[in-house]
């Protein structure tokens, strides 16, 4: 099991980086879900409806629809891209390799919970 690339949503123009092996991909947030694929290939996409509450879920290829209620996911499924969704906030990243395992996360971060 490997995970291989990150995908975010944001207000920012589309670019591509790579940070610590992962694939990351600030887009627009009017990038439509169904164009995504063409974006950054070989990825699905689940989104959250983010409510700036503290629930965190995993994300699954089996959970992308509908969105569920969360501000975080994470996951160690490769072939996913995980969503946040950002205007005032930060998205947050998390990266983690244990025991042969290897887990990633995204964050939706309020200025409220950062200060």
């Amino acid at each position: 099991m490997m995970l291989t690339r990150l995908a975010l949503g944001s207000k920012t123009a589309g670019q591509c980086g790579r940070v610590a092996g992962a694939e990351l991909f600030f887009g627009t947030r009017f990038v439509q879900r169904e164009s995504l694929g063409t974006l950054v290939s070989g990825l699905q996409f689940p989104f959250l409806k983010q409510v700036h509450g503290s629930a965190v879920v995993q994300a699954s290829v089996k959970t992308l629809a509908p969105a569920p209620e969360a501000d975080g996911h994470w996951t160690e499924e490769p072939g996913l891209g995980l969503v946040i969704m950002t205007g005032d906030c930060l998205p947050v990243l998390f990266w983690a390799e244990e025991g042969g395992r290897r887990m990633v996360a995204a964050v939706h971060a309020g200025w409220r919970g950062l200060v």
